[in-house]
This record gives C-alpha cells, structure tokens and sequence, in this order.
C-alpha cells in the first residue's frame, strides 16, 4: 500500500512561490490501477515525481509497505527506485542504443550479471509484444512501439509500483488501446500497482479502478471510477468529464 500524508511541495518561478502540491494527503491499494487526473498546473506530474523519488516535498511523507521515503539514505533510495518503475512522458528512450540496450539499460545499472540481463530483456521484449525488434534503434519505431520500449524498460527490474506520466499523450486512439491492454495485462500478470497521470477522462474510464482528481495542487475529489464518473460532485471533474458527464 501506499500512503500519502499531508503532502506539500512548493517551487519558485520567476522568484515568486508556486505552490505544486497543498496538503494532499490519499491512500492507494496494492496491485490497483489509479488514475490521476486534473487540468495542465495541478500537481499531477509533481505527485509523481514525488512518489518516484525524484523530487523531495516540503513536508509531509509516503510511505510505501510502511516504509517511508523521506527517512531513507541514499542506499535505502537506490534500492526503493528498483522496486518503482517510471514510463515518463514522452519516451525518454537512448536514441543511440537498440531496443534491447534500452531495456537492459537499468539492468545494468543495477549491476544484473550478462546472462541475467539476456534472459529478462527477452521475458520483456515477448511481454510487450515486440519480439524481432531487439536490434531496432527508436529512430526507426512507431510511436507505440517506443513506449513499449519505455514500459519494457520501466519493468526490468520486476518493480511492484509502475508510475506512468501521460503515457498516450502523443498516440493514436487505436494505439493508445493497445497501450492500455498491455498496462491492464501488466497489472493482472504481474501483480503491479499501476498510477497513471492523464488529462484524458476516457483512459481513466476504461482501466482504472479508482481516480484522484487534483486541481491547483489539492484533491478535489477521490474515489472509484464508477462512482466518481457516475455523480461527479466537483466542478473541476464536470469540467474534465465535459461531454462525458
């Protein structure tokens, strides 16, 4: 489980205090898909920053499986990223290194033997649907091919949390359902808590379990989809809902 208490994180633009994250405190399950949605602004990316270990808050704390993150060193850190892979926004791929170095990129950071990093970058290349690719370079692949490198990549060392930053941003529809069946396929085979931050309502719909909606860094409204979607009470998630609702 991961637990969030009275989150704040407060950046300065233009010397002046922009407030990211105000007091946000949630819950969420293990082995659940939660999204996260809200306008361009609401903190959703900086939540997830947070939770990764990226970036540190103000105050407040999160405690994954009890353990919290703001009292670890840097070995405990090192350790904690290995267990939370992160699709960010865009790809992030190595344009220089084939689809198999991508993936065993942070296998190898880790330290992983050759042998080990062989057999786990085939488990990931057949898990996501792209074996016959492992000698392409991303400057040859569809953008749906490359974010199944970068969730390929974001697996490799078996996390139990996949943190994933608008992940269809730049895709097609059909493309995006197919990005979409793979993360529920990773979420029911591999047991792995699954948060997505996305402004679209319709991936929210179709996958998640339970949705946070944030706007200027505070939850607004929280709960399962079902119920959220079906009786929106907040006037940012009628906003988001639009046509939907």
């Amino acid at each position: 489980m991961i637990k969030i208490t009275h989150l704040t994180k407060t950046y300065q633009v233009n010397n002046q205090p922009l407030l990211a994250l105000d007091n946000i405190s949630m819950l969420i399950e293990d082995k659940s898909i939660t999204g996260i949605i809200g306008m361009s602004g609401a903190g959703k990316s900086t939540l997830l920053r947070v939770l990764s270990g990226l970036v540190s808050p103000d105050s407040g704390g999160v405690l994954i499986d009890g353990m919290a993150i703001m009292d670890m060193d840097a070995k405990e850190l090192r350790s904690l990223r290995k267990r939370i892979g992160v699709v960010f926004q865009g790809y992030q791929l190595l344009m220089q290194k084939n689809v198999f170095k991508n993936i065993a990129f942070p296998l190898e950071i880790a330290g992983y033997d050759k042998e080990y990093i062989h057999n786990r970058v085939h488990q990931l290349v057949d898990l996501v649907g792209l074996s016959g690719k492992e000698l392409q370079y991303p400057a040859k692949l569809s953008g749906g091919q490359m974010q199944r490198v970068a969730i390929a990549r974001a697996m490799a060392t078996n996390p139990s949390i996949l943190l994933c930053d608008e992940p269809t941003s730049a895709l097609d529809s059909v493309t995006t359902k197919e990005i979409m069946k793979l993360l529920v396929e990773i979420n029911q085979k591999e047991n792995v808590t699954i948060i997505i931050v996305t402004h679209e309502v319709g991936i929210v719909r179709s996958i998640c379990h339970h949705v946070i909606v944030l706007d200027e860094g505070k939850i607004e409204e929280e709960g399962l989809v079902s119920n959220v979607f079906t009786n929106p009470k907040a006037q940012i998630t009628k906003l988001l809902l639009g046509k939907e609702y």
